[in-house]
């Protein structure tokens, strides 16, 4: 699953996946294309991951997130 924000022009976007049964991918991108990648090894810890990093965006005047299912 995708979710993007925006602030401004500016966009970024994180990607969370599932690699195996216990293992989980967070992959944010930057508005500079720049890519960090984060493993967990429960749904439940990326999940938290996912609301703290959006919580630190929010705060950052990021807009979102709007989600993409692919």
């Amino acid at each position: 699953m995708f979710y993007w924000f925006k602030r401004g022009h500016d966009s970024l976007h994180y990607e969370v996946r599932e690699i195996s049964p216990t293992r989980f991918e967070l992959t944010l991108t930057g508005p500079d294309g720049v890519e960090r990648r984060e493993q967990y090894e429960t749904a439940d810890a990326l999940h938290q991951r996912q609301l703290a990093l959006e919580r630190e965006l929010t705060a950052q005047g990021w807009v979102g997130p709007h989600g993409w299912n692919v």
